[in-house]
């Protein structure tokens, strides 16, 4: 895990996944839904406050597969995530407009990854650098993407600290 913001908490694996390693992203090792759950605080994919807190808990869960009716893809370490689907009539709810806050103020959003099934990879912190919306009109619905960078190593060793130094994450942000 990269970089926790100051009051984040942390999680351990449990002794029960000890044993288990991940073969699909280099090793290491795997956290239960009830791990990631204590994090994320909530059942939907997108925890992200609407307030620009630097101190507030933002996370998201990376979901993949055939049983994803969006999946989130990976473009090397970069992540395009997609949001809360919406009606076509409604704005933004709470989840996206979260993320979309994060990204104007440049503040961390952790990301969770499920792997397999009750499996989860905790990939540290990343920055929401930009946002469109697709189009489903076979369903009348809009669905956000958001693309996702990961905080560069000048970053995060700035958030240990509890020190975030816009000039630094910018230095690493890819351009």
């Amino acid at each position: 895990m990269t970089g926790v913001p100051p009051g984040t908490a942390t999680i351990e694996p449990s002794d029960d996944d000890r044993d288990d390693r991940d073969t699909r992203s280099g090793g290491g090792e795997f956290l239960t839904w009830g791990e990631v759950l204590r994090v994320h605080q909530m059942l939907r994919a997108i925890n992200a406050p609407t307030v620009a807190d630097a101190a507030a808990a933002r996370s998201v869960l990376a979901l993949f597969g055939p049983d994803v009716r969006y999946p989130s893809e990976w473009h090397g370490a970069d992540l395009w995530l997609t949001g809360e689907e919406e009606t076509m009539e409604q704005g933004p709810d709470a989840a996206n407009r979260g993320m979309v806050v994060a990204e104007v103020h440049e503040l961390p959003v952790r990301v969770f990854e499920r792997v397999l099934p009750n499996r989860w990879r905790d990939r540290g912190y990343y920055h929401v650098r930009e946002h469109h919306a697709v189009i489903d009109r076979a369903r009348g619905r809009r669905v956000p993407q958001f693309l996702l960078s990961p905080v560069g190593a000048a970053g995060a060793a700035e958030m240990e600290t509890g020190r975030i130094s816009r000039t630094a994450l910018d230095t690493e942000r890819p351009r």
